[in-house]
């Protein structure tokens, strides 16, 4: 298993423009997005499978990645970037 690379990527385009357009999420290298300063979510490639990891979660990609995976997928970011940044006011 290893990162996914840009190229990786190209069969997610959709997921990714979503993902990017979440107030907060910055992605410093392709395919790698923070919020506050913390990986929210990167992808990882093992074969021809593609896994998101949010947090400390891992969920298989099915292709094509529908609207309900999508939806997925950008509610568990939200919901980490949630505990970012209630785990912040603790601090």
């Amino acid at each position: 298993m290893r990162h996914a690379r840009p190229d990786d990527l190209e069969n997610i385009n959709s997921l990714m423009k979503e993902l990017r357009n979440i107030a907060g999420i910055r992605e410093k290298q392709t395919g790698h997005l923070y919020f506050k300063g913390k990986n929210v979510i990167h992808f990882h490639i093992d074969q021809d499978d593609i896994y998101a990891d949010i947090g400390d979660s891992r969920i298989k990609l099915t292709f094509p990645v529908d609207k309900d995976q999508s939806a997925v997928i950008v509610e568990k970011v939200r919901h980490y970037m949630f505990e970012i940044t209630e785990e912040s006011k603790r601090h």
